[in-house]
């Protein structure tokens, strides 16, 4: 019987994003059939360790050894040598992939003393020349979108793969009830997700229609005091705890001003609950959204345009375009597509 190969997964931090889930949903789904699976975490203090425990998989804790402030790759490089290069032989570990910019360079540099496989696995743009130095260390990388893939140099283009990412199938959001119309926005503090420009747009529509709510999900830039100031123009934040489905069930439309996204994964997880989708017209959001079939596009910077087509959506009869956005999102990111795009990967490095 052939000998299962054992395939690792580091991450540094405590949050939780597409990262990993799609590697939940790899571990969850291929273990079974011809490869470990070992997940090794960078000071962890809870939330991703209690994540992996939720789903039943296996994990190893290394806190970090470095007395900088911030994760610090090359510090960490030297202060874990000795452990990392036992952890590999002790788990056998033949594959590393690679989810962010910290383990990206912390793996390419410990491929060159050890043998293992690397995958980088990239979610958003790729501009930075180091990326491009240390990406020559791995053996190939996978790419979220084709938006992606375009900003990397033509030897990189060679070594990548388009993979997209993985969402469950949904019971669809059961049919609106509520009096009120919520348009919502779902991001971090990230500045290029542009939770500023969103609270404009609830302003500049809240002048002209003040039977519009607005429904922030996520981290925010703003104090206690400024989200209070907020509510007189019907807007509203919720915390980050906040279960998405559930959040979104309650929407008559999402808005995503984020500008550069390498994919854009609040799209998908409201076209697969038939939840009208508008987007800046910037980085992925192109691949995702056919302007005016499956949702709509707005200029990016431009406030008056996103408001007017807000307005023009609450009109409109929007059961073609979600029907459309529906088919759309199961047949092109649903776990099956994802996993036989993955698996092949894998298979073609070990043959």
């Amino acid at each position: 019987m052939k000998e299962k190969k054992t395939i690792l997964f580091p991450f540094v931090g405590d949050s939780v994003g597409g990262s990993q889930i799609a590697t939940r949903v790899l571990i969850s789904n291929l273990k079974s059939i011809q490869y470990n699976f070992e997940v090794l975490i960078f000071n962890d203090s809870g939330g991703l360790s209690n994540y992996f425990s939720k789903y039943k998989i296996k994990f190893t804790i290394i806190r970090k050894k470095s007395k900088d402030q911030y994760f610090s790759v090359f510090k960490e490089f030297i202060y874990n040598f000795f452990y990392v290069k036992s952890f590999l032989k002790e788990k056998n570990i033949s594959l590393v992939h690679t989810n962010d910019i910290r383990m990206h360079y912390l793996w390419s540099l410990y491929s060159i003393t050890n043998k293992f496989y690397h995958i980088w696995h990239q979610h958003s743009a790729f501009y930075s020349r180091r990326n491009i130095l240390f990406s020559l260390l791995s053996k190939r990388i996978i790419t979220v979108s084709n938006y992606c893939k375009e900003s990397f140099t033509t030897n990189m283009s060679k070594r990548s793969i388009v993979v997209g990412n993985p969402f469950e199938r949904y019971s669809h959001r059961q049919i609106y009830k509520s009096k009120k119309k919520i348009v919502s926005y779902i991001g971090n503090n990230n500045i290029q997700k542009r939770a500023k420009f969103f609270v404009e747009i609830a302003k500049n529509i809240n002048k002209k229609n003040n039977k519009i709510f607005f429904h922030m999900l996520g981290d925010t830039p703003y104090s206690v005091d400024e989200i209070n100031s907020l509510k007189k123009y019907n807007i509203r934040h919720f915390k980050k705890n906040y279960e998405i489905r559930n959040f979104l069930r309650n929407s008559v439309l999402l808005v995503a001003p984020a500008v550069n996204e390498g994919f854009g994964r609040t799209l998908i997880e409201a076209m697969l609950l038939k939840v009208p989708v508008l987007a800046s017209d910037s980085g992925a959001h192109k691949e995702l959204i056919l302007n005016n079939k499956n949702g709509l596009l707005a200029k990016s910077d431009n406030l008056n345009d996103f408001s007017e087509k807000i307005l023009k959506s609450l009109l409109n009869d929007n059961n073609k375009s979600i029907n459309l956005a529906f088919n759309f999102s199961r047949e092109n990111f649903n776990i099956e597509v994802y996993l036989n795009k993955i698996k092949y990967l894998y298979d073609n490095l070990f043959t």
